[in-house]
Order: C-alpha cells, then structure tokens, then sequence
C-alpha cells in the first residue's frame, strides 16, 4: 500500500519523516535513529551546550578555547 511516502526515513533528507532534512550547522549529522543527531563536529568546533535549542556544533574553538568536545 502507497502512502506518499514510499522510502526509508533514516536519511538525511527524509530524517524521522518524509521530507525532514537533517541539516545541523558546523557538523556532520546522522539520522540512523530516526532523530537529527551530531555524529561529529567539523573542524574547529564543538557543542559544548547539547542544547535541543540550538542543535549543532556551534562552539568556535578559535574564540572559544574552552569548548571541550
């Protein structure tokens, strides 16, 4: 039966839901649990806070050296 949606929902295009792209700033993102989720920040940044509010990897380590990753 076609519901509209005819495709995996673990993608970074269709995270959780049809057409929820997973898309945090700063990181590379996984949606292998069906949630958004930070698998790994890029470069020089971290996420310190692990706020829902400001997801991603928001923490330049250049202005921020005490970030810890």
């Amino acid at each position: 039966m076609n519901n509209g949606c005819e495709t995996a929902l673990n993608t970074l295009t269709n995270c959780g839901v049809c057409e929820s792209v997973c898309s945090l700033p700063n990181a590379v993102e996984s949606c292998e649990s069906l949630n958004c989720e930070i698998f790994a920040c890029d470069g020089k940044y971290c996420d310190s806070d692990t706020s829902e509010s400001e997801p991603g990897c928001e923490f330049d380590l250049d202005t921020d050296p005490g970030c810890s990753s």
